[in-house]
C-alpha cells in the first residue's frame, strides 16, 4: 500500500558547501550552462540545476526542496502530478516483482539512478529491493547531498531494519550525466567486485528530462549518449571491452502522448505554488552563483524576480511514416521562463571574453523538458544506446511504463 507523507513546505536549508565552491555548485559548469541559455545556443540543459540545494534567501526554498514537495502534494493529491503514484503502483504490483525477479534475480547491487526522496525511495526503490532474492547493497545516487543523506539513504535504513537478510546502503553523491563523483571529481565506481552482477534502476521519468529547444530538431544523438552512460557506469565506467558481468537497468517512463493531460499534471492547484518557482528559482541561483552585473550604469540590470514560468508543448514526427495520423515518436512539455521586462546585464565567459545579454520582454527560456515517449520509439533508442530491451511492464490505464533492459556492447 502506498504510504503519503503530509504536505509541508520545510524552512529553507542552509546550502551545501563543497570543497571547491562555497555555494556548492560547480560554478563554472554553471556559468557556461547559463551563458549557452541566454546567448540562445542551447535550451533544456539547465535540468541539473533546476534541483540544487542553494539557499536562495530570505523564505525562498532551495530546488531540491521544492521537487521533493511538488512529489508528495501530488501524492496526497493536491496537485495533478500523478506520475509518482502511478509508477509505485506498478512498481508494487507482485506481477512486477515476480518479473524483476525472474530477468534479474542473480543480481546482488542495486544502484538508484536519480533516487529522489523519501517516497520515491520506500514506495519505489525498496518493493525491488527487497523482492531480489540475491542484493547485498543499494547505492542510492544523486546531485543533491539533501535528498541523498537525509531523505534517501535514511530512508532506506529505516526501512531495511529487521528485514530477513542485510543490506548494505551505500549512498553516492555524484552526477549519472558526468559519471563523476560531485565532491571529488573521480569517475563513478559502484561497489562489489567484476564479477558482480548490478541492476540500475532510472525511476521518475528521469530519461524523459533531455535536452531540447523550442522549434528544434529532436535531438537523437545526445539522448542515446546520455541512457547509454548508465550501462557505461554499471558496468564500472566503460563498455569498450568486454562485460564484466550481465547488468540490467529498468527505466521507468511516462507513454502519456496527449498534449492536453500531459501538460496540465505540471500546473500548480490552488494557493499554494510549487512548480513555477520550482523552474523560475533557477533565476536566483543565476544572481546568488553568479551574480550578473548590468551592462550599463543604472540599467537595473539581472532581475530574479522579472520572470514567470510558461509551458510550450510540441509533438515529434509519425512514429511509423507510412502512417501520417498514426501516433507521434514523442511530445515535449518544454519548461520555460519568460523574461517581463527588459533586462541588460553581462557575465564573463571562462575564457574572459564580457558577454553581453539584452533581453526583451517576452523572451522565452527553456530550462527543462519532459518528454512522453511512444513505447516503440523509445526502445529503438535504448537499442541504439547499447541495450538489449525486453518486454516492457506496464498496467491497464496506467501511462507509466516500466521498461527492463539488458546491457549489451
Amino acid at each position: 500500500m502506498l504510504s503519503v507523507q503530509p504536505l509541508t513546505l520545510p524552512g529553507p536549508t542552509q546550502s551545501v558547501k563543497s570543497q571547491d565552491d562555497p555555494h556548492g555548485v560547480n560554478k563554472a559548469l554553471f556559468k557556461k550552462h547559463v551563458i549557452e541559455l541566454f546567448g540562445g545556443l542551447r535550451g533544456g540543459h539547465m535540468e541539473r540545476w533546476v534541483y540544487m540545494d542553494l539557499k536562495r534567501g530570505g523564505e525562498l526554498h532551495s530546488g531540491s526542496e521544492l521537487w521533493n514537495a511538488f512529489v508528495t502534494a501530488g501524492m496526497e493529491g493536491r496537485n495533478n502530478y500523478s506520475l509518482p503514484r502511478q509508477e509505485a503502483s506498478l512498481i508494487q504490483s507482485a506481477n512486477t516483482i515476480k518479473t524483476l525477479s525472474d530477468l534479474f534475480g542473480k543480481c546482488s547491487v542495486i544502484t538508484d539512478f536519480g533516487s529522489g526522496g523519501a517516497f520515491a525511495v520506500k514506495e519505489k526503490a525498496m518493493p525491488i529491493v527487497k523482492g531480489l532474492p540475491n542484493i547485498k547493497i543499494y547505492s542510492p545516487l544523486d546531485l543533491s547531498k539533501m535528498m541523498l543523506f537525509d531523505q534517501a539513504a535514511k530512508a532506506a535504513n529505516d526501512d531495511l531494519k529487521g528485514f530477513s537478510r542485510e543490506i548494505s546502503v551505500q549512498p553516492y553523491h555524484a552526477d549519472f550525466s558526468t559519471m563523476r563523483m560531485q565532491d571529488s571529481g573521480d569517475p563513478i565506481r559502484l561497489p562489489g567486485n567484476q564479477s558482480c552482477r548490478r541492476l540500475g534502476l532510472f525511476f521518475g521519468s528521469t530519461v524523459t528530462n533531455q535536452e531540447m529547444d523550442i522549434g528544434a530538431e529532436f535531438p537523437r544523438g545526445e539522448i542515446v549518449a546520455e541512457i547509454a552512460k548508465l550501462g557505461d557506469i554499471l558496468n564500472n565506467g566503460s563498455r569498450t571491452g568486454p562485460l564484466q558481468a550481465q547488468h540490467g537497468l529498468v527505466i521507468g517512463y511516462d507513454s502519456n502522448l496527449d498534449p492536453q493531460s500531459a501538460s496540465t499534471i505540471y500546473d500548480d492547484v490552488g494557493d499554494v505554488k510549487i512548480w513555477a518557482p520550482l523552474i523560475t528559482g533557477v533565476m536566483f541561483d543565476i544572481k546568488n552563483v553568479l551574480d550578473p552585473q548590468p551592462f550599463k550604469k543604472n540599467n537595473g540590470g539581472f532581475d530574479p524576480q522579472g520572470w514567470h514560468h510558461e509551458k510550450v508543448v510540441e509533438q515529434g514526427p509519425p512514429l511509423y511514416p507510412e502512417k501520417p495520423d498514426g501516433p507521434p515518436q514523442f511530445i515535449v512539455v518544454h519548461q520555460c521562463v519568460v523574461a517581463d521586462k527588459d533586462q541588460d546585464f553581462k557575465l564573463v565567459s571562462e575564457h574572459g571574453e564580457i558577454r553581453r545579454f539584452d533581453i526583451k520582454e517576452g523572451q522565452k527560456f527553456v530550462i527543462k523538458n519532459n518528454f512522453k515517449f511512444h513505447p516503440d520509439f523509445l526502445r529503438q533508442l535504448t537499442r541504439e544506446a547499447r541495450f538489449n530491451p525486453l518486454n516492457p511492464i506496464r498496467q491497464e490505464g496506467n501511462s507509466m511504463i516500466l521498461q527492463p533492459l539488458e546491457v549489451s556492447h
